[in-house]
């Protein structure tokens, strides 16, 4: 006598009674879900040991971004959004920030580049004085502001008793290759640094297309060098026209 069964295979089982291929089918179903625990556990003592690392990494981390007694927000970002973690866009789940500070003799800017799956490209943020200023028309004088404002005082960081920065962001869409979001930069979002360091971070990406909120924390930290070598005004330039001739 033999059954079919249909499960995640086909399988054939024979045997002399009804009784001797349900006694196999029986085995069969417990040595499935035997292997499916067993999968299971291993994932989950993967994830604990993953999860332990990256723990013992960001108290590492934590440890030398507050070694001067400041915080040191510059560094490679983890950054999660359950928006951009939806079914709806699987394989975008990765998503990166990485900040860089860049000083001058009397002025520094503070930037990063980012990668949210969907939408990548750059942001800048602004001297938490600019946000007292009053709004100035339509025109140049308007561009002038809009720049001025990502002129940071040296003296000017996050801290505790400045966590939260505004930025604009200019990138394009579809993974970064696709089309530029045109106009991006008029909106308004800003990062919240808090915990030793300035390594964990809560913010909000305002856009057109998608209004999110997100988190992230730092697991890297960034060689100086690598900043300075960033020409940040073309870069920006270049994802405000595909012509760019220099103006910002």
């Amino acid at each position: 006598m033999s059954f079919t069964f249909e499960w995640d295979d086909y399988w054939i089982i024979i045997g002399r009674t009804t009784a001797d291929v349900e006694a196999k089918h029986a085995e069969v179903k417990q040595e499935d879900r035997d292997r499916i625990m067993a999968q299971e556990m291993q994932k989950e003592e993967e994830e604990k040991a993953a999860r332990n690392t990256e723990a013992r990494l960001r108290a590492s981390i934590a440890d030398l971004s507050a070694e001067n007694g400041d915080w040191d927000v510059t560094g490679v970002w983890k950054i999660t959004c359950p928006e951009f973690h939806d079914e709806n866009f699987i394989g975008h789940e990765k998503m990166e920030l990485r900040i860089y500070r860049v000083s001058g003799t009397k002025v520094s800017q503070m930037f990063a580049k980012f990668d949210f799956g969907i939408v990548k490209g750059w942001l800048r943020f602004e001297d938490p004085a600019a946000q007292n200023l009053p709004t100035i028309s339509v025109g140049q004088k308007r561009k002038r502001r809009a720049w001025d404002s990502f002129l940071i005082p040296l003296d000017t960081k996050p801290s505790p008793a400045r966590p939260t920065w505004n930025y604009r962001w200019r990138g394009r869409g579809a993974g970064g290759d696709g089309y530029m979001e045109h106009f991006s930069d008029e909106y308004l979002s800003s990062m919240t640094f808090s915990g030793k360091g300035g390594c964990t971070l809560s913010g909000t990406f305002d856009s057109d297309f998608l209004e999110c909120e997100f988190t992230g924390v730092k697991l890297q930290m960034v060689n100086p060098v690598e900043g300075s070598g960033i020409a940040i005004d073309d870069q920006w330039g270049y994802l405000y026209d595909s012509n760019y001739l220099g103006s910002p």
